[in-house]
């Protein structure tokens, strides 16, 4: 589902990894709004409770994700994020994150760190089902052509159709197209993988 990338060296490995949490989440819609020096990630997912962000969110190792999930439009959805490591991608980003989650009949909460301390909070309602990050003070400056590398980043990271993702920087706001509709090796596609070896470690 994602072309794998692992570390968080540039912000944009970091945004895929949050764009992963989104799709493990079932999420239909993400949206990626850019906004000065703020970043806004709204997923319509199945969300996390209080328990959920205790027990796993704040855990790295730990997580309560299956193999695979099935989405509302029963599609199959092999999971991808990695296990609890969605803080690190957050940190990369930005300087302060407030997150705010429902899970379907469980009360809202809300996450908040400034990465010296962090509180987790229940609310009464306001939030429709799904989770909605907004992380604040972005170490990095995100300018237009730097929003088109990201949007060209993910296109060939992410090939599914089950999780429609637009990204939205002033006044432009784009869905990210499927790169190829079928890889094909040779032909849209290529991989390759060499070996190398010295006869004399073996015996």
């Amino acid at each position: 589902i994602f072309y794998q990338f692992q570390n968080f060296s540039t912000s944009e490995s970091a945004v895929l990894e949050l764009v992963k949490n989104a799709y493990d989440a079932r999420a239909l819609h993400l949206c990626l709004i850019f906004n000065n020096d703020t970043l806004i990630i709204n997923d319509d997912g199945i969300g996390m409770d209080d328990e959920d962000i205790r027990e796993h969110w704040m855990h790295i190792g730990k997580s309560n994700k299956d193999y695979q999930v099935v989405d509302e439009n029963n599609n199959i959805r092999i999971l991808a994020g990695s296990k609890g490591v969605g803080r690190f991608a957050l940190s990369r980003l930005g300087r302060n994150v407030i997150m705010s989650s429902q899970k379907e009949d469980c009360c809202a909460v809300t996450w908040k760190t400034d990465w010296n301390s962090a509180i987790v909070e229940k609310t009464e309602g306001g939030l429709a089902r799904g989770t909605t990050i907004r992380i604040e003070g972005l170490r990095e400056k995100w300018s237009r052509k730097r929003i088109d590398n990201l949007c060209k980043f993910l296109e060939l990271t992410y090939k599914d159709t089950s999780m429609e993702i637009s990204v939205s920087f002033e006044d432009n706001a784009r869905i990210i197209p499927q790169h190829f509709k079928s890889a094909k090796p040779g032909v849209n596609c290529k991989s390759c993988i060499t070996l190398n070896f010295e006869n004399n470690l073996f015996f």
